[in-house]
């Protein structure tokens, strides 16, 4: 991987200018053959830096989509020890943009940022076990769409992939599609590719041994 330039230092009084520490953010990325929610460690007006653990190259083209309504595009100027500088297309007003994405938080019908998808997973409850076709992921949720019974305030087990297992109960349901709210929200990093979930969920067998 590429090593981190001189101009993405510590020390560039440039780059230390213009640049705001930010915590608890996350954003979309999506590449070219994939996305993922990836935490944010601080941006600038020309630039972000991501902490990130999954394979970047250098020039990579990303669209990076910080709420429903702001979205960047960059590339990739370097990776390495679980870091990520991107620099911006366009130069942005971070000061501008990071009191939007502050308001649309606070404003009525909020939704973090999620990843849309169609993967098989097993779920069960009291009343047995059945396939559910996963249609979204967020840190602490899950959308579904199924063609069952299931009613709000079930809970339930949920095995979205091979070995990644989460228990939670049914926030909504309409009797086609649903949301699950998880007990345990997913780390991060277990979001940062959406390649995490397209192997073949575990039986309810291998589940209960965990």
């Amino acid at each position: 991987m590429k090593r981190r330039p001189d101009s993405f230092s510590a020390s560039s009084e440039r780059q230390a200018e213009d640049r705001y520490l930010t915590v608890h953010r996350v954003a979309k990325v999506v590449r070219q053959d994939d996305k993922g929610l990836w935490r944010v460690r601080n941006m600038s007006n020309r630039g972000m830096l991501f902490e990130v653990d999954v394979p970047v190259s250098p020039n990579e083209r990303l669209t990076i989509i910080l709420s429903d309504a702001i979205r960047l595009t960059g590339r990739v100027m370097w990776s390495g020890d679980g870091l990520c500088g991107i620099v911006f297309d366009e130069p942005v007003h971070i000061g501008e943009l990071l009191r939007a994405l502050v308001a649309e938080r606070e404003a009525e019908g909020y939704r973090p940022l999620r990843l849309s998808l169609r993967s098989p997973a097993r779920l069960w409850s009291d009343e047995g076990e059945t396939e559910i076709m996963v249609t979204s992921l967020s840190r602490d949720g899950v959308g579904f769409s199924y063609d069952g019974e299931l009613a709000e305030g079930d809970r339930i087990n949920i095995a979205l992939a091979d070995g990644l297992c989460r228990r939670g109960n049914i926030k909504w349901f309409n009797g086609q599609r649903g949301g699950i709210r998880l007990a345990c929200p997913f780390a991060i990093s277990q979001l940062e590719s959406l390649r995490n979930f397209i192997s073949v969920p575990r039986d309810s067998r291998s589940f209960i041994r965990q």
